[in-house]
């Protein structure tokens, strides 16, 4: 029986391709895990560097909101300090200043800024103070009081100025507001009468009011009607003695009236009490003092 048999160099020849196609197989293996590898790495850092941004955005985001459960109990916490009175009034203010700023729309931390200034009679301050809580809360009935409070304490102070008398009123009792304190609905009825409550518009009234006795024109205008002829000529004559520049006034607001006190470089002083009649504040009655 004939045995076949390979030829020596075909098989030779075959063990090689067979070898080459081992070697290249493994050879693509390698670069195929390096490949893996690599783009394993690449999704590894991207998802580390977008976890880094998102937490970075994270923290951010949390250290500029407070919830409004922080603020009220802050609030709450600040103003239960108050109460003590061993606690020094430049502490809490500073206290009710960082939270407005953490926590602006608690209309309650400006408001509780002007009593603090009422107490030590800053009035301007206190007066800033409760005019920024209601431009942060119409709900106007609780801090449009204290600030009426002021104005007719100024007034009475005013008036034992220019009087030279003893000052009999108390100065206003004024409280802080809570986290569960609302104000009434009131601020629209009050709202073209306040912005006619300014300085500003007393000085331009009273400015006026010199140029017409200069000019002789117009001086009428600047009383009530039915106010003594008289009277005005008799303060006009007084008051062409006075240089503007030189005069200065003493502004004050009760509920419903402007008191005026002038006084120039002679130490002549007079009294004026103003009404609001429509849109412009009138002359009802003129002292000197």
């Amino acid at each position: 029986m004939l045995i076949a048999r390979k030829h020596p160099l075909r098989a030779w020849q075959g063990a090689c391709v067979e070898d080459s196609g081992a070697q290249s197989g493994k050879m693509q293996r390698v670069k195929f895990l390096k490949h893996n590898q690599q783009n394993m790495f690449r999704a590894y850092t991207l998802a580390a560097l977008l976890a880094s941004l998102l937490s970075s955005t994270g923290t951010a985001a949390a250290e500029q909101t407070v919830p409004v459960v922080n603020c009220a109990t802050e609030l709450d916490a600040t103003v239960a300090m108050a109460s003590n009175p061993d606690h020094e009034s430049v502490t809490l203010s500073t206290r009710f200043e960082a939270l407005e700023k953490r926590c602006p729309a608690f209309a309650q931390l400006a408001h509780n800024q002007g009593v603090l200034a009422a107490r030590e009679n800053r009035w301007p301050q206190a007066i800033m103070h409760f005019k920024r809580a209601l431009d942060k809360d119409l709900r106007a009935a609780d801090t449009h009081s204290h600030l009426q409070k002021i104005y007719e304490y100024r007034a009475a102070e005013a008036y034992a100025q220019a009087l030279n008398t003893p000052l009999t009123a108390e100065p206003p009792d004024l409280h802080f507001q809570v986290s569960s304190t609302r104000n009434a609905d009131v601020r629209q009825q009050f709202s073209e009468h306040d912005q006619l409550r300014d300085i500003a518009t007393i000085e331009y009234e009273l400015f006026a009011r010199w140029q017409a006795q200069l000019s002789g024109k117009g001086i009428n205008e600047h009383y009530i009607d039915g106010y003594n002829i008289e009277a005005i000529k008799i303060a006009q004559r007084k008051d062409l003695n006075r240089q503007w520049e030189n005069t200065k006034h003493e502004i004050t607001f009760t509920e419903k009236d402007a008191v005026v006190v002038l006084s120039d470089s002679l130490k002549a002083r007079s009294l004026l009490l103003m009404r609001l009649v429509g849109t412009r504040w009138k002359i009802y009655q003129e002292t000197e003092l």
